[in-house]
């Protein structure tokens, strides 16, 4: 399984991007980038769209392993409206 952290990476460098590149296009620092790739902090909410478009990938490819763990362990849309 891949990090959401790994993806970021992974499609940056299949588009020949940097981190400061990318960063400017979506109008964070290179640091920014560089801490959701090793996932000492992750992108707020209203990055997400912006990183998809930068990146020319489905929001849901970024995600889809973070979504399969919360699905193994349990974690559905009825029992997070319960919290």
């Amino acid at each position: 399984m891949m990090s959401l952290g790994s993806r970021i990476r992974e499609r940056r460098e299949s588009l020949g991007m940097t981190q400061l590149q990318l960063g400017k296009i979506i109008g964070v620092t290179n640091v920014a980038i560089a801490n959701y790739e090793t996932q000492t902090h992750l992108p707020k909410a209203d990055v997400i769209p912006k990183l998809s478009i930068a990146l020319k990938c489905d929001p849901n490819y970024l995600f889809q392993d973070e979504m399969k763990i919360l699905k193994k362990e349990g974690f559905t849309r009825s029992k997070q409206n319960r919290r």
